[in-house]
């Protein structure tokens, strides 16, 4: 139990080192905004070590509503997410258009190859697209993670 506890303080600290704690963001409660970057991490305790960080570009967490009342974004959102604990790493893409909302979280390595488990091949291919189609950006947010918080 000492050596769960001591994890937790450590991992926890790491991440939330230089953020500001805000009760009001829901399940992240630590945030930080650095030049065009939001990061945001929500702790570990004893009970539930399912933990996460995650990094986006500013643009990314903009929703709009047009004059007809319904939200929008501008383009494609991506944000990266760290499980500490699990060692696991993903993407959320997120677009809203006309209303409607579109996500897909896909998981992947240090490499970005998708590690997402029971998809079709139809699903795997178009993954694998979609990532090759935004590496550029999806490695930008992991620079951004690890000068922030280190390797995952």
């Amino acid at each position: 139990m000492v050596a769960r506890l001591y994890l937790i303080m450590c991992i926890n600290y790491k991440y939330e080192k230089g953020m500001s704690y805000d009760k009001n963001l829901g399940y992240a409660k630590y945030y930080l905004e650095e030049d065009e970057y939001i990061f945001r991490y929500r702790p570990a305790n004893l009970i539930n070590t399912d933990a996460f960080g995650t990094v986006c570009k500013k643009k990314d967490e903009k929703v709009y509503v047009d004059q007809e009342g319904k939200f929008h974004t501008k383009g494609l959102q991506i944000t990266l997410y760290i499980w500490p604990f699990s060692h696991k790493m993903g993407v959320e893409f997120y677009e809203i258009h006309n209303g409607v909302e579109e996500s897909e979280q896909i998981y992947f390595d240090k490499e970005i190859n998708c590690v997402t488990e029971n998809l079709t091949k139809e699903q795997q291919k178009s993954i694998i697209e979609f990532i090759d189609d935004n590496k550029a950006e999806i490695q930008a947010l992991l620079r951004e993670a690890e000068d922030k918080w280190g390797s995952p």
